[in-house]
């Protein structure tokens, strides 16, 4: 599928594969919060591009506020969409999402709560999914439009392809760090209770 949507262009798929790869070193290193974010703000922006938007954002899910606070965001220049957070309710747009996938056709006119950073950019039509489809929710992923229009089946499925590899990429950094982290404390607590031994017998 992820070849079919993105054959017209075989540089952007290249691009958008060593991407991912670049994410998932970088959380498995550990680096700090801005070599990430700029990472995956060019990434959002390759999604903006393959998608033909204006916006894209990527918010992800706090457990400890039950908040979604944006991590990185493209297509908006003056940075404020990344200090937007909201909570996981479905009054919310984002809250909408983390349950199934959602579209708006108009932002300024929806009940939903919608960023006013998109408003007051132009954006109109949202198109966004759930990081990962299933399972624990990581975050949301969302594409914006400055045109008043319906997201056809084929656009779907595009950011769904492109939402899945992403969340294959990060999980798959996230889970093997936790078993580094596990064995790490592992390694400690048999050196510490060595130690101890080794106290005692004295």
């Amino acid at each position: 599928m992820f070849r079919e949507h993105m054959a017209e262009d075989e540089q952007l798929e290249k691009r958008y594969t060593r991407l991912l790869q670049q994410v998932a070193s970088v959380t498995l290193r550990g680096a700090k919060n801005e070599p990430l974010r700029k990472l995956l703000t060019e990434f959002l922006e390759l999604i903006m591009n393959a998608m033909n938007g204006q916006a894209a954002a990527l918010p992800v899910f706090d457990p400890d506020t039950h908040r979604l606070i944006t991590a990185a965001s493209a297509g908006v220049s003056d940075g404020t969409l990344e200090e937007y957070a909201t909570a996981l309710d479905p009054s919310s747009f984002e809250g909408c999402v983390a349950a199934e996938p959602s579209s708006i056709l108009d932002a300024s006119t929806t009940e939903l709560e919608v960023n006013d950073t998109l408003m007051r950019k132009g954006i109109h039509s949202l198109l966004a999914v759930r990081l990962p489809r299933h399972h624990q929710l990581v975050g949301v992923l969302y594409v914006g439009l400055s045109g008043i229009r319906k997201f056809s089946a084929r656009e779907l499925r595009r950011i769904q392809v492109l939402s899945d590899r992403l969340s294959v990429h990060l999980d798959n950094a996230r889970l093997y760090k936790d078993l580094r982290e596990k064995i790490d404390a592992l390694k400690r607590e048999r050196a510490a209770s060595r130690e101890l031994h080794g106290f005692v017998g004295a």
